[in-house]
């Protein structure tokens, strides 16, 4: 009887352990960092507002493999896809504010980390992309 307390007091401060160490990495502003695993939440382009997080589940479904998506594995490379064509990009800045360049176009994004929510825009204004922390 006192083995099998043991084991499953065992098993249960071992599952408390490994669920502390997930959640959302943040910096010490408490902002979510550029490398998490990051998931569309909006997108507004040209003035049209889509509200990709709260779709019906068939369309997220079936327009899930052309929605933007952005990764960053090491803080200063990145690459952002979008309609089926994926940019290289070069981050710089910090604090939740940075710039984005990317090799196939002049043009720099702006990213912003606020919490959990991380923000590109272009400098025209013209598109805005939000994305979650996962």
């Amino acid at each position: 009887m006192k083995k099998r307390i043991f084991v499953i007091t065992l098993a249960g401060i071992l599952m408390v352990i490994l669920l502390c160490g997930c959640g959302i990495k943040r910096d010490e502003l408490g902002n979510a960092l550029i490398t998490s695993d990051w998931k569309l939440v909006s997108l507004r382009t040209n003035g049209t507002f889509t509200d990709v997080e709260n779709e019906q589940p068939l369309v997220k479904l079936i327009t899930a493999r052309d929605n933007p998506k952005f990764k960053c594995k090491d803080g200063t490379h990145c690459t952002f896809s979008m309609a089926g064509k994926t940019h290289n990009g070069t981050i710089s800045g910090q604090d939740g504010n940075y710039e984005i360049t990317y090799d196939d176009t002049s043009k720099p994004m702006l990213a912003e980390i606020s919490g959990d929510r991380l923000t590109l825009k272009d400098t025209n204004g013209k598109f805005e992309i939000v994305f979650n922390a996962k």
